[in-house]
């Protein structure tokens, strides 16, 4: 009799036992789960990552910026590279070294290099400037200064004195102070001192292949004067 009811008691207890041991088991294959999937869920995100970075290093979406080099100082010999466009200091001195060149492309007469160097110059002039320069210095115009040196045997060399900008109070607007010294079968016969005026700016252009390196920025100088330093008279 003992044995029976111990024996009723044993099954009562592990039926009553049975509940306990299942959510067990459950909460275990749950923990398992979830550990499970957040290591996949690392893995994922570390190989995303990775990806990533890949790609960056394969193919860097970086914009290409024109660049100045200018040197800081001649003593201190030190290189200092800016982004041109993000930097109007860096801006203005490459537009004031370009009216440099420009004034002396178009003021030097040497009898043998203008084709080139008016060729040059028109791809930095606007249009209607452009045109009156060559009208003026075709030789079928009578008042030709081109021609009368011509005749003469005259050529004219110059030396750029000093540059400046007007920047502020005059936005792209440049002056060019130079030197000129007229000379005769090698003898200087006259010289004269000349500020130049130019209005310049930035303009697309379509150029052949073989001219997109005369003038890749498009720097175009739409006006033009020339005074002599010291006098009043204002050129064209």
């Amino acid at each position: 009799m003992l044995s029976l009811q111990k024996a009723n008691y044993l099954s009562e207890w592990t039926m009553a036992l049975e509940p306990s041991l299942q959510s067990f088991e459950s909460y275990k294959a749950a923990q398992t789960t979830a550990r499970l999937s957040t290591i996949c869920a690392v893995v994922l995100g570390l190989t995303v990552i990775a990806l990533i970075c890949l790609i960056i290093v394969l193919f860097p979406l970086k914009e290409v910026q024109p660049m100045l080099v200018t040197l800081k100082d001649k003593g201190e010999q030190v290189v200092r590279i800016e982004p041109l466009e993000r930097n109007e200091k860096a801006q203005i001195l490459l537009m004031e070294t370009l009216s440099r060149q420009y004034v002396s492309l178009r003021e030097t007469i040497d009898l043998q290099t203008e084709e080139v160097r008016w060729k040059h110059l028109s791809l930095m002039t606007g249009s209607q400037l452009n045109e009156e320069f060559m009208s003026l210095m075709k030789p079928e115009n009578q008042d030709s200064p081109f021609k009368k040196r011509q005749e003469e045997q005259v050529t004219r060399e110059i030396q750029i004195l000093s540059s400046t900008s007007l920047a502020p109070s005059a936005p792209n607007i440049f002056q060019v102070e130079w030197i000129s010294r007229d000379r005769h079968k090698g003898q200087v016969i006259g010289q004269g001192h000349w500020i130049s005026t130019l209005t310049v700016s930035l303009e697309p252009h379509e150029v052949s292949l073989e001219d997109q390196y005369i003038n890749p920025i498009g720097f175009t100088v739409t006006h033009y004067t020339l005074a002599q330093k010291g006098s009043t008279d204002v050129q064209k």
